[in-house]
């Protein structure tokens, strides 16, 4: 038998144990306690080699041999030490130019941050990261010659010396394309972040990649150069892709007990015309009503990281809080500072007829609105980490009435899975919104706030939280809905998730006497295209004649 002594790191403790053939229960059952012990002296030298990975360089490992008469056992020990850090890092090239300095390279330091841990993989990150940095800087065939080490064993520091060879120095030379079939060239020079001449930037290779697999018209990209300069300093570059099918059709059901049966139809065409511009639509058919957009969007990737989208809404409700016929036309402008940032703009105009409590009114609005949405999800269907945050308003003002108000909406996602549990997820979300400049009574029914239902308050009738008169939800000009959410993914493709969810709808400050909150299960099944939910929620303290027992929801796609 084998046994590891003297650590309780969980990564370390996994990673020598991974290496040691005696400890992972490799070694013959039949082997002699000669065979045994230089299997051990051998593990030894690995489980060092780990430490050293670890960053812990003054680390010792010691074998300790204990026979009896039945039983031949192994006992290391692992002693780590203090986990060395990496203090500095220098480069150096022998065909560097004298007035090239090679320290620019590399990250400044951050003020009061300490110093990583000087384990394998960040030394890795660090060369690479120069590799990088100088490939982007005119020199695409630098490469690694070696590195090494220099202790300050006091100070438990390591100073890290890279080796590098620059070679050649290049500008951007002719760019040819292969794999064309219905895009036309001139899109893909929309996204070209170059030009002719342009000093040699292999990230903007990288870029060049990932902003064409964003478009939707690849499925696969690859861009090369051709390793050769060419006399006058230029280096050719190869652009290589597939084209994927530029047509999607798109259908789903959902369910929920308070709202009925709902069908979801959409189409897609990503390439219209050979010029890279998408053609929406979307059309919903349910037993509270329709709705449809159609949906023209053209990349302005020439002009920046900016996209135009033209949209027409149209549709119409029959709910216990009102009826409505509404069509609305949009224009707006998004613009992406960062991957993962989102800018919003432009303006609208929506038409809308709407009647409440046998009140009927049509309402001319302009609208202007601004979002910003930052999202780090890692997944949009199933997310497990990162977050979201989304901050809008819209300005509306009526053009036959004196009528003006502004809506508000902040709204926070948040997820976290610890590593120790990955098939646990914690979800939280909070949605804060406001309508200032008018009241209830002048704003139409179809723009009020309202909660309750599959997309806000489970548990609830749909719009059903808030002042009710003779069975119709009155909505409000605030609005507060929270969920949190314990989701467990099982074997295979199952998964279950506990919930409760909070909110709120008035006139005035949200207080807690106000609040309505749920409680539910649901089950999830994971498919290619996300989960599919099916969720049971049940009212806390139910209004009698306006809550039921429970509601059920069906649909696709984790609850936020």
């Amino acid at each position: 038998s084998a046994q590891l002594k003297g650590t309780e790191n969980v990564t370390l403790k996994k990673d020598l144990k991974t290496v040691s053939q005696l400890l992972s229960g490799n070694a013959r059952p039949d082997s002699t306690p000669r065979q045994i012990n230089w299997q051990a002296a051998e593990d030894r030298k690995k489980m060092l080699r780990v430490l050293n990975a670890h960053g812990y360089f003054s680390g010792t490992i010691d074998v300790q041999m204990v026979a009896t008469q039945t039983l031949f056992s192994v006992i290391f020990t692992a002693a780590p030490g203090r986990q060395y850090r990496l203090h500095a890092t220098t480069i150096h090239s022998s065909d560097a130019p004298p007035d090239l300095a090679l320290e620019t390279f590399l990250p400044r330091p951050k003020r009061n941050v300490k110093s990583p841990p000087a384990t394998a993989g960040t030394i890795l990150q660090k060369e690479a990261g120069a590799l990088r940095s100088i490939r982007s800087k005119g020199y695409p065939f630098a490469r690694l010659q070696g590195r090494s080490l220099a202790f300050v064993h006091d100070m438990a520091n390591v100073e890290l010396h890279i080796e590098l060879e620059l070679g050649e120095k290049a500008t951007f030379g002719a760019l040819t394309i292969q794999g064309l079939d219905a895009v036309k060239t001139n899109v893909i020079h929309r996204y070209v972040g170059w030009e002719h001449g342009d000093l040699y930037d292999d990230q903007t290779l990288r870029k060049l990649e990932s902003d064409l697999l964003n478009s939707g018209l690849f499925a696969t990209v690859r861009c090369t150069h051709t390793g050769t300069v060419t006399p006058a300093g230029d280096l050719p570059i190869r652009l290589e892709v597939r084209e994927r099918k530029h047509r999607t059709v798109r259908t789903g059901l959902k369910f929920s007990s308070d709202t009925g049966w709902g069908v979801i139809l959409g189409w897609e065409h990503r390439n219209l015309r050979g010029r890279g511009d998408r053609l929406n639509a979307y059309a919903e058919l349910s037993e509270i009503g329709q709705e449809g957009d159609v949906t023209f969007t053209r990349n302005l990737v020439h002009l920046g990281p900016l996209e135009f989208q033209f949209k027409l809404t149209f549709g119409e409700e029959d709910t216990d809080a009102y009826d409505n016929y509404a069509t609305e036309i949009s224009s707006l402008f998004e613009y992406r500072p960062f991957t993962d940032v989102r800018l919003v703009s432009g303006l609208g105009y929506r038409h809308t007829e709407v009647r409440q409590l046998g009140e009927e009114d049509t309402f001319e609005l302009a609208i202007l609105p601004v979002l910003v949405e930052w999202d780090r999800r890692d997944d949009l269907l199933d997310p497990k980490k990162g977050f979201r945050l989304y901050a809008g308003a819209s300005r509306n003002d009526d053009m036959i009435s004196t009528l003006s108000f502004t809506k508000t909406t902040l709204v926070g996602s948040f997820y976290l899975t610890s590593e120790a549990f990955p098939s646990t997820t914690l979800a939280a979300r909070v949605d804060g919104s406001d309508i200032q400049g008018a009241s209830s009574s002048e704003i139409p029914a179809d723009s009020k706030l309202y909660a309750g239902g599959a997309n806000s308050v489970r548990g609830y009738g749909f719009q059903s939280i808030g002042a009710v008169v003779d069975g119709t939800p009155l909505g409000g000009t605030r609005r507060f809905t929270g969920s949190l959410e314990l989701r467990q993914r099982g074997r295979k493709n199952l998964g279950g998730v506990l919930f409760v969810d909070a909110g709120a709808v008035s006139e005035e400050e949200i207080e807690d006497d106000t609040l309505r909150y749920s409680a539910g299960v649901g089950l999830r099944y994971f498919t290619g295209m996300g989960p599919l939910r099916f969720d049971i929620a049940f009212p806390i303290d139910k209004r009698d004649g306006i809550d039921d027992t429970l509601q059920l929801y069906v649909s696709i796609g984790q609850f936020f």
